[in-house]
């Protein structure tokens, strides 16, 4: 499973910090990055056109609407990058052809082209389940991003929503999900989202003053699973996730790496 960071646009991060920002990211072995929308993809590109400090292995994910002139605007940034994912939003209100229509033009473009999809309409919209279902075959998509866009599921429904968008993806695909702990719920649903062999999660890394509001700390997240895996995972899910969360296990490695931002202070 992967950490994604999802705050690395915060508007309050300076063109002087933003080093110091991805070198942190980069010692935690966080390397995906996601933008929201086009401005905040727009906003950080600003900063590194002026910072001389190599992005590495980063990989770059932005979510767009399915709007061909937004579409358009993105990849005139996101194609700078060496690798990236362009996921467009499926919304309960979108015409099924004009979704069609933007994906056509997407992938014209480039390969790296995911849905991001609401888990809470997926639970109350059955034609949302379908129209992935009809998308993922059409255009053999098998990248998935699922959200929690108003912050207000439980660990039932991320569960249940989870379930239902599974039996549509394409067997394979790759899913990640964004938790929103804007309500304070955020924590806990990716932590039951983690028993549901996610391949991505998002969050943030950062320090306190830079983060954003609805993104899930990294560090609490950790601190709920090393007290609960051994009653709640498989031998071969904490493997996994040991991993992920390798450089938040209090090692001597992960000790110097995050002692000197007082991360976890």
């Amino acid at each position: 499973m992967q950490l994604l960071e999802t705050c690395l646009a915060n508007s309050d991060t300076t063109e002087h910090n933003m080093g110091e920002t991805i070198s942190l990211l980069q010692r935690l072995g966080i390397r995906d990055w996601v933008f929201s929308d086009f401005s905040s993809l727009k906003r950080f590109s600003r900063q590194m056109e002026k910072s001389s400090f190599p992005l590495g292995r980063a990989h770059v994910h932005v979510i767009s609407y399915p709007n061909i002139d937004l579409i358009k605007m993105i990849w005139s940034i996101i194609s700078l990058y060496d690798s990236f994912t362009i996921f467009l939003r499926c919304t309960k209100s979108l015409q099924e052809e004009e979704f069609k229509d933007a994906l056509y033009y997407a992938f014209s473009l480039t390969d790296n082209v995911g849905c991001a999809i609401d888990l809470e309409s997926a639970l109350n919209l059955p034609v949302i389940g379908q129209k992935v279902q009809t998308l993922g075959q059409e255009f053999e998509l098998n990248r998935f991003l699922f959200l929690d866009t108003e912050g207000l599921l439980i660990p039932d429904e991320v569960s249940k929503g989870f379930r239902i968008l599974r039996s549509k993806v394409p067997k394979h695909s790759k899913i990640f999900y964004f938790p929103n702990n804007q309500h304070g719920l955020g924590l806990v649903n990716a932590f039951y989202a983690m028993q549901l062999a996610l391949d991505g999660l998002g969050g943030t890394a950062l320090r306190e003053e830079d983060k954003c509001a609805a993104a899930v700390d990294f560090a609490e997240l950790y601190l709920l699973y090393r007290n609960k895996r051994d009653d709640m995972f498989s031998k071969r899910s904490i493997g996994i996730l040991d991993r992920a969360f390798r450089s938040f296990s209090g090692g001597e490695e992960a000790k110097s790496t995050l002692q000197p931002t007082s991360y976890l202070g």
